[in-house]
């Protein structure tokens, strides 16, 4: 195992041209490889499309190394500037520690954040329902816009 010592800082903002732009803290949360190919490409429309009204900034985890209480913690912090969390993965189950964590990003974020799921379309089943109506509930509780999306991920916000 080998353990890393690591800051979170906050980038500055950064200039385009003449102008000063806000700046624009994305998380992306990611069940395995598949799905964190969905997330990115998701993210790289959205900095395309607004890449003059902001200055993107990536954290990207996966769901095995929010396992870790080492890394749990760490991506905790540097999701509290956070000001749009993606959620991608099969859309049926969340792990446990997604969960926890999930619960204990909403009381610690710093803006009023959204959270894009992009999950497959078979999870609109029953366990799709379940989660979604999960997501949902601990979201709203803490005034946190949810926006649950399935298939693809240039929809969500018609980045097409």
């Amino acid at each position: 195992m080998i353990v890393v010592n690591l800051e979170v800082v906050t980038l500055p903002r950064m200039s385009r041209g003449q102008r000063t732009l806000p700046s624009f803290n994305t998380v992306l949360l990611y069940q395995d490889l598949n799905f964190g190919h969905r997330a990115w490409d998701f993210y790289e429309k959205l900095n395309c499309k607004f890449a003059r009204d902001f200055e993107f900034n990536h954290l990207m985890w996966s769901f095995s190394i929010l396992s870790e209480p080492e890394t749990f913690e760490l991506a905790e912090r540097s999701a509290a500037e956070a000001h749009l969390l993606v959620l991608s993965f099969a859309g049926t189950h969340l792990p446990r520690a997604i969960k926890d964590w999930i619960e204990r990003w909403v009381r610690i974020a710093k803006h009023k954040p959204a959270l894009v799921t992009l999950t497959d379309q078979r999870a609109s089943g029953k366990a799709g329902t379940v989660t979604h109506a999960y997501l949902e509930k601990i979201l709203g509780s803490h005034g946190i816009d949810f926006f649950p999306h399935g298939a693809s991920a240039s929809r969500v916000l018609h980045l097409e």
